[in-house]
């Protein structure tokens, strides 16, 4: 049993975020290179979905970095619509960062990455739509 991701992280104590979430899940990252069997991460920039205790998905965090690349959105910590939106412009970086962690996305999400956020993409744009 693997005891330690760079996916996915249970917090020991309490985040600095404005949820009472209990797990994030890394979804994009700057990729910097592999050591031996395993992928080196940079954290300019970055995107965390936050989960509450339930596994409901309380909204994201991302980078200072990203937030100054989109002077659109305020804060770090983003859900609802506001997140909707910020996923969908990175969506394409997420795919590709998330194939490398391929196996755990899949026994997490119970797709593989391309497969799951081409749903969610789909799904975003019609609740955009519907919103209009």
């Amino acid at each position: 049993m693997k005891t330690t991701s760079q996916f996915v992280r249970v917090f020991q104590r309490a985040n600095k975020s404005p949820w009472d979430s209990v797990s994030t899940t890394l979804i994009y990252a700057d990729v910097i290179g592999h050591e031996f069997n395993s992928i080196k991460l940079g954290y300019t920039n970055y995107i965390y979905i936050h989960r509450l205790v339930s596994g409901e998905i309380a909204g994201i965090a991302v980078s200072k970095q990203l937030l100054l690349d989109n002077p659109a959105f305020t804060s770090q910590y983003l859900s609802g619509q506001d997140m909707h939106q910020f996923l969908l412009k990175y969506i394409e970086k997420i795919i590709d960062f998330c194939v490398h962690f391929e196996n755990e996305f899949e026994a997490i999400f119970g797709l593989k990455p391309r497969a799951f956020w081409e749903a969610t993409k789909a799904q975003y744009y019609i609740s955009k739509n519907d919103q209009a």
